[in-house]
């Protein structure tokens, strides 16, 4: 509607406060006939000055914010074209210095930055970046306009980063969201929007990092801006949205199914409230649609499919196809036809399905990082038809899917894995050198995860979605005919190295020698340090309670109000809702990740250190073999080797008897004899259990150790006068769970030279990567000479707060007697016996998480005699059991930042120190005993199960008795020869009383480890 041109300037200028007074009520009501009409009289406004004139600045800008307000409602394009033209004639005709042109700067870049969401254009969005730049540079802080104008900005840093995977972008997004809703006041009629905008930053992050914390942060601030906002307000049903796709994403990450019920309860919200020809509708409804087929995933409502696939259809028909986003909507429709093929087997609805990811991919541009997840769909369902029909055309669909979203570099890394996964999967049969190198493509991707700036649990999460990948990458390297065999052995080996204790690795890269860098850049080696033992400490952001489509939620915009009003209580200071506390410590988290990884790259920039904190090269890791063999083994579905490193290189032995279902069925029983040894009353099925375990180590040494010790020359006993040879052993993955070591036929006679037990061939050592051996190893060279009197802590738990009386270790006041005699200068800290009456002297200081931590530095040998657990799904949680281990648990994770420089030997007397539940994380070792290693001790004594508290003295005590040099003096060097000695005495009897043929009862000495150097 428009109106009649004013025929005065002042007439003019009353038409634009009236159109601008329409503008504002509509803004508030959401009526499109006062929109209408405010366009009408603002055009009246702009027509009545010529185009030159500098006072019709202010109404040229008001003009193009009213030409945006109704593209967004009905989407037409040419409104959107008008309102930049507008705002540009505004900034032409407004001189220099004039504080104007901050305002119309702003409206500019927002209304450059929704055209690139309509049209894709990179040139909008770089030209909305840099206009946006400019205003914020011009807004000085304090000014009103202030948060409105740094909103325009983070917006676009935010679209581009979706644009081209820059997370810089997105990390500058974050920030300046933050700030956003900071400094807007509790009353401002925008701080809903701002709310909503830093949920959706947040959120996307953490797709892109999986950063937890993130997430729920997000959906807090999410939350607050759907309170924040009046039911009647024309955008709430865009917060709707955003804080139901939030809960939505959550869900895929906790699984619990009340935060997807409570998503999909906002997205049908946010669909009923949004007019039926807003452009805008088609997102919402692909978002509801994707979140009804994660529910009918979950709970099988075939409801929930159907609505699911009629709600994504509605969203692919409600959009222009040329829209960016489009190929999205044809995603979510494309994954929600597969689900329902899944159910029903209608081959129909696969085709559909095909042909609607297919619309996708070629709507996505080439590099957009979409693409790459939209590719991966396709190649899911290409495979699924080939799996129904056998046509090979879609296999070869399905494989040139996934090869073309493992190249689209802009996308996510975990999305780039999976598809490179996918193609070694499908060519491991038929092409396996080119499955070999996607293979080892998605290997080499694993450390572009973030796991730096991740919280520990969230980076065993993204670690467990890629297990065996390490293996499978180093079996199909193996199976190749490319190269000799000992460089194929070589591969195998750096892939196994890259690909296994992925956080373990990270450590000890973090940690490598800062001797030279010290002496040449003490500053910034300084610098470093200061910034890694930052990132190691916990934060607070793990106390937050609280498919990914980066185009499925909606950042609003503020325009600056034309008439240059504004409310001084913008700036007053406000207490926020968002705990400070909380914003700060994730906001540091991820500074101090970028600073440090801006410090590494500074480092590797100095002559000399191009390789500082990076992999040892394959020769530093051979340099591990002066004191004896490695043996790396490699289970996978394609294969087993054991790959044998010797000072004359690397060899592979093929073990086909250690196959990967033969593994997991030896390991379920093995487990389960464990527990009814440990369980049942029943002696006759005790006695079976022990047979069971038996037979498992009989196993264990024909499929594995003893064609390794046989290729190694370790054909039987060595003599009495030669020393004994040692073996470093890497299980990875599932064989960790047995005691490899402890493989044999120990029913063999005692007195025969050939026995067959690893026990009576050589001296076993335990490392979870040959990278582990040398980082121990560094810390021998590192420590005080072993000859000189070592100080010790011994920490003696008789008694376990919270645990019943049948926890109760009565032979630990046994134990911690003993090592008075062998550590006479060991500190002790033991738990009171409750039951007991006063102690004659003073009583030993209680075993608490604190008092631990601040003796450890000074001990060079610590003891710990109690109980230890495993948990079994987050194994950072595994823990000593010590006084307060209720309220303040020694954890796993607890030991991580710790650093300590005397450490020589740590002997973990407890239960499970080295063993791990979470069959999804058995390639990280993260456990105890690789802790402890981690902390600095290059010798630790762990267990692979429950210990006998009556044998746990006998070992230990004949173990310190040989760790004695000929001169008298601790020698921990001798810590593997001393165990080894220490368990073989145990299985053949010696100085034990009775007459038990202790060799059929594995349970009681094969539990004990050595690992380290």
């Amino acid at each position: 509607m428009d109106a009649t041109p004013p025929a005065h300037p002042a007439q003019a200028k009353l038409s634009f406060f009236l159109g601008s007074a329409l503008r504002l009520r509509f803004e508030r009501t959401g009526d499109p006939a006062d929109l209408e009409r405010s366009i009408g009289h603002l055009e009246a406004a702009a027509r009545a000055l010529p185009s030159d004139d500098s006072d019709g600045a202010g109404m040229r800008n008001g003009l193009g914010i009213v030409l945006r307000a109704r593209f967004r409602r009905t989407g037409d394009p040419a409104d959107l074209d008008r309102g930049i033209g507008q705002f540009e004639a505004a900034l032409r005709i407004t001189p220099p210095g004039d504080p104007s042109r901050a305002r119309y700067m702003n409206n500019l870049g927002n209304a450059l930055q929704v055209r690139f969401e309509r049209t894709g254009d990179p040139a909008d969005l770089d030209r909305a970046i840099t206009t946006a730049q400019a205003a914020v540079h011009a807004t000085p802080a304090g000014h009103p306009d202030r948060p409105a104008t740094l909103a325009n900005l983070g917006n676009p840093l935010r679209a581009r980063f979706e644009l081209t995977g820059d997370l810089a972008d997105l990390d500058r997004a974050v920030v300046i969201a933050r700030e956003v809703v900071r400094d807007t006041p509790s009353s401002h009629p925008n701080l809903g929007m701002y709310l909503s905008n830093l949920g959706l930053v947040l959120r996307i992050r953490f797709d892109r990092t999986g950063d937890l914390a993130d997430l729920n942060q997000g959906i807090i601030t999410a939350e607050e801006a759907v309170h924040a906002t009046p039911a009647d307000h024309p955008d709430r049903f865009v917060y709707l949205n955003n804080l139901g796709g939030a809960l939505r994403t959550r869900f895929r990450r906790t699984g619990h199914l009340v935060d997807l019920d409570r998503g999909i309860g906002h997205l049908d919200a946010a669909v009923l409230a949004a007019p039926s020809d807003h452009p805008d509708r088609a997102m919402h409804l692909s978002n509801l649609g994707e979140a009804l087929q994660i529910r009918f995933g979950r709970t099988g409502d075939p409801a929930d499919l159907d609505r699911a696939v009629s709600t994504a259809q509605a969203a692919v028909d409600a959009a222009p196809p040329d829209r960016p986003d489009w190929a999205a909507y044809a995603n979510n429709l494309g994954g929600a036809l597969r689900a329902r093929f899944r159910q029903s087997g209608d081959l129909a609805d696969l085709a559909e399905a095909i042909g609607h990811l297919e619309a996708a991919v070629r709507a996505a541009p080439p590099d957009h990082p979409d693409r790459a997840g939209n590719l991966l769909n396709l190649g899911r369902a290409r495979l699924q038809r080939f799996e129904r029909t056998g046509d090979r055309t879609d296999l070869d669909a399905a494989v040139s899917a996934f090869s073309e979203a493992q190249d689209v570099v802009s996308a996510a890394p975990s999305i780039r894995i999976e598809a490179a996964m996918g193609v070694a999967q499908l060519l491991a049969d038929s092409e396996v050198e080119r499955a070999a190198e996607a293979a080892e493509a998605a290997v080499r991707l694993l450390p572009e995860v973030t796991l730096r700036r991740l919280e520990r649990s969230d980076q065993q999460h993204a670690l467990s979605d890629f297990a065996g990948l390490a293996g499978d990458a180093a079996a199909l390297a193996l199976a190749g005919s490319w190269g000799t065999r000992r460089e194929r052995a070589t591969r195998a080996l750096q892939l196994l190295e890259a690909g296994r204790a992925v956080l373990l690795s990270l450590a000890l890269d973090a940690r490598s020698d800062l001797t030279d860098l010290h002496r040449k850049r003490p500053e910034l080696a300084a610098r470093f340090v200061r910034l890694r033992d930052q990132l190691d400490q916990p934060t607070s952001s793990t106390d937050l309670t609280g498919s990914t489509d980066p185009t499925g939620y909606t950042a609003l915009t503020s325009y600056t109000d034309p008439t240059g009003s504004s409310d001084p209580a913008w700036v007053s200071d406000r207490t926020d809702t968002l705990t400070a506390r909380r914003d700060r410590a994730v906001a540091d988290w991820h500074r101090l990740a970028r600073d440090f990884a801006d410090t590494l790259a500074e480092i590797r920039d100095v002559d000399g250190f191009a390789s500082f904190a990076r992999p040892p090269a394959t020769e530093e890791l051979l340099a591990q073999t002066g004191q004896g063999p490695v043996v790396v083994f490699n289970i996978s579905r394609y294969r087993s080797d054991a790959l044998l490193l010797t000072p004359d290189g690397i060899t592979q032995l093929e073990l086909p008897q250690l196959t990967d279902a033969a593994l997991r069925e030896r390991v379920v029983s093995f487990h389960q004899a464990l527990h009814t040894t440990t369980t049942d009353r029943n002696r006759s099925r005790r006695s079976e259990a022990q047979d069971v375990m038996n037979q498992v180590l009989q196993w264990l040494w024909d499929a594995a150790a003893g064609p390794v010790l046989e290729a190694l020359g370790h054909h039987g006993q060595p003599p009495a006068d030669t020393d004994w040879p040692r073996v470093w052993w890497v299980p990875g993955g599932l064989l960790g769970l047995l005691p490899l070591h402890a493989a044999g036929h120990h029913t063999d006679p005692a007195d025969d030279p050939l026995r067959r037990t690893v026990l009576d061939r050589v001296i076993s050592s335990h490392v979870p990567t040959v990278r582990a051996l040398r980082y121990a190893r560094q810390q021998v060279r590192e420590h005080v000479p072993p000859e000189t009197s070592a100080q010790g802590l011994v920490v003696a738990m008789p008694t376990t707060p919270g645990l019943p009386r049948s926890g109760r270790l009565d032979h630990v006041a046994d134990e911690a007697e003993m090592l008075r005699r062998h550590l006479p200068r060991a500190v002790l800290l033991s738990e009171p016996d409750p039951n007991s009456g006063p102690a004659d002297g003073p009583r030993p200081e209680t075993p608490t998480k604190a008092a631990v931590l601040a003796l450890l530095p000074e001990s060079s040998i610590v003891h710990f005699a109690c109980h230890g657990t495993s948990h079994p799904t987050d194994p950072s949680q595994s823990l000593l059991l010590l006084h307060d281990h209720e309220s303040d648990p020694l954890t796993v994770a607890s030991l991580i930042p710790v650093r300590l420089e005397q450490a020589q030997l740590a002997y973990l007397s407890a239960c499970r120190t080295a063993v791990i539940d979470t069959a999804d994380l058995v390639d990280e070792a993260i456990h105890l005993t690789s802790a402890f290693q981690l902390a600095g001790f290059p010798h630790v004594v762990g267990t692979l199960w429950e210990i006998d508290d009556q044998i746990a003295v006998t070992v230990a005590d004949a173990f310190y008795t040989h760790l004695r040099a000929p001169n008298g003096s601790i020698d921990t060097g001798r810590a593997a020869w001393a165990l080894h000695q220490a368990v073989r005495g145990v299985r053949d009897g010696h100085d034990l009383p009775g007459r038990l043929d202790r060799t059929r009862i594995p349970f009681l000495w094969a539990a004990y480890l050595h690992a380290g150097a």
